[in-house]
């Protein structure tokens, strides 16, 4: 019968180079919800008929598990992410340049147009917005989807502010 024993995470990394091969790595990570947001792995080395398990824990929040052990790119570096938070800051830039433009063009017979188009891309943007949000929520990423509004809800209402604003200047 094989030999089991249990080590820490930190006894696994010093006996590991001791172990010659053929050695097999099953890493498994379980992930539970716990108020620090903890993740628990089991590492199981073989060799032979000798078994060595470690138990080691860590914090989860740059890196995600799924329970066979295969790695899950952080929704962070999830390419429809990253092209829709691209799409949005792009929009964002773009509604910014135009209220300036209409800003620059109070008084002027251009005006009425420049903030219309300050309007209708400050509303795509609003809505890219809000799409983004919603992609994140039904992912259930909700750390992600907290840090993503705490960055972006003041730069979205501060853009409907000076829309408000480049308003009333054209109306003075």
């Amino acid at each position: 019968m094989g030999k089991v024993s249990f080590f820490s995470e930190s006894v696994l990394s010093k006996i590991s180079p001791q172990l010659s091969s053929p050695i097999r790595l099953f890493h498994t990570h379980l992930r539970f919800s716990a108020p620090k947001r903890c993740c628990r792995s089991l590492f199981e080395f073989t060799r032979g008929d000798s078994y060595a398990f470690g138990v080691g824990s860590a914090v989860a929040t740059t890196r995600r598990f799924n329970p066979n052990g295969v790695h899950i790119t952080p929704i962070t570096q999830h390419p429809e992410y990253v092209s829709k938070l691209t799409e949005l800051n792009e929009s964002f830039e773009e509604a910014r340049e135009l209220i300036k433009d209409s800003f620059d063009s109070a008084g002027t017979v251009y005006f009425a147009e420049d903030l219309n188009d300050a309007k209708e891309q400050t509303n795509k943007t609003l809505e890219k917005w809000k799409e983004l949000v919603q992609w994140l929520e039904d992912r259930g990423e909700v750390l992600t989807l907290e840090q993503f509004r705490r960055e972006t809800t003041l730069k979205m209402n501060q853009l409907e502010e000076e829309l408000d604003a480049a308003t009333c200047k054209g109306q003075s």
